[in-house]
């Protein structure tokens, strides 16, 4: 297996600025664990991260004070389980920043299992906001670490491996797209890694306002769409007016296209275009399911080009990229039939 880090011109940058053993290694690790064909061992969703324990926790509390699930068992075990994670990476936060608040979050996980008595879900209410309160704070701290990963003395190299976790799971949470971030490194050059503030800024950009353009394929018409989408606008396929960006490079994709299309625009706040492409499909394919609800034989698709168009910056078209291989094998040939409509869920959302 290949990975981007190893590129030419990633190495030229970091040769060219002379980066310390520390540096690098941060910065090969970071983009390594971000790659999305890493081995799972090396991948982010393998990562320890104090944010993601905490987020899981908050989840699992707010989901048995709604509905009672996970139950009573399992919700202790995924909070000893959090509170555990939290403790891993005290020594990481007491060093980097953020040590007071991070002890104060391994003390409430770990205080929550032995207060869950009696009435449970009203604890669990009361106690949901307490743990979701910790997450902003520490992940303000992570976002620092930066600087003292950058310019401070050399760090064990277990807390640098957790720092390197933690920064690439909050990088993830905050939808920063992967590949996304390993162009900016070679547009940028060695500006990117000229300091701390320059690392920071490529990993977490100023969120920008983006217009995503697609070709929905199945109708001509998509009636009352802005009421579903605020903001979304939408022109028929070679109109001579069309209000929706990129009508021009959408129209040439949609040539092939022998049935009926729309084109349908939409607002989006994002790190990047093509986080902001993934925020869009996701929204629109969540808008024609009512559409579908609303006409069941009808098949409404989103197709695989899509425009993105921000202030001052010229149309980027991106076009939905797809795993193939030889031989596909399932997982198992026995699931049982009941599983089967949560495998079809998993993969539609897969789809989407």
């Amino acid at each position: 297996m290949r990975y981007s880090v190893w590129d030419k011109e990633i190495r030229d940058n970091f040769d060219r600025r002379q980066l310390s053993h520390q540096q690098r290694s941060f910065l090969e690790g970071l983009l390594l664990c971000l790659e999305p064909g890493a081995y799972l061992s090396e991948h982010v969703s393998t990562a320890n991260s104090t944010v993601v324990a905490l987020t899981r926790a908050h989840q699992a509390l707010d989901g048995h004070a709604a509905g009672g699930q996970p139950q009573l068992g399992l919700l202790k075990r995924c909070l000893r389980t959090a509170a555990s994670t939290v403790a891993a990476g005290l020594p990481a936060h007491q060093v980097l920043g953020g040590g007071q608040q991070a002890t104060q979050a391994h003390a409430l996980l770990a205080s929550l299992p032995s207060l869950l008595t009696g009435t449970t879900s009203k604890a669990a209410a009361a106690y949901a906001p307490q743990v979701h309160a910790q997450i902003g704070p520490i992940a303000a701290h992570i976002r620092t670490w930066v600087t003292s990963l950058w310019d401070g003395p050399a760090l064990p190299p277990d807390v640098l491996a957790r720092a390197r976790g933690e920064v690439a799971a909050l990088i993830t949470l905050d939808g920063r797209d992967p590949r996304s971030l390993h162009v900016d490194l070679i547009r940028k050059g060695s500006r990117a890694v000229h300091d701390a503030a320059s690392i920071t800024a490529v990993l977490w950009p100023p969120l920008r306002s983006y217009h995503v353009a697609v070709v929905v394929e199945g109708a001509h018409q998509l009636e009352h769409l802005d009421q579903l989408l605020s903001g979304a606008r939408q022109s028929p396929l070679h109109a001579p007016r069309a209000i929706t960006v990129g009508a021009k490079e959408l129209t040439a994709y949609a040539a092939t296209i022998t049935g009926p299309a729309v084109m349908v625009d939409l607002p989006v706040t994002a790190a990047d275009p093509t986080t902001a492409v993934v925020r869009a499909r996701r929204q629109i394919s969540e808008a024609l399911d009512q559409y579908a609800a609303g006409q069941r034989l009808v098949d409404l698709s989103v197709g695989r080009r899509a425009v993105t168009a921000a202030v001052d910056t010229r149309l980027e078209q991106h076009d939905l990229t797809s795993t193939s291989i030889s031989i596909a094998r399932p997982r198992t040939t026995h699931w049982p039939v009941s599983l089967r409509p949560a495998l079809r869920s998993a993969h539609l959302a897969a789809a989407a």
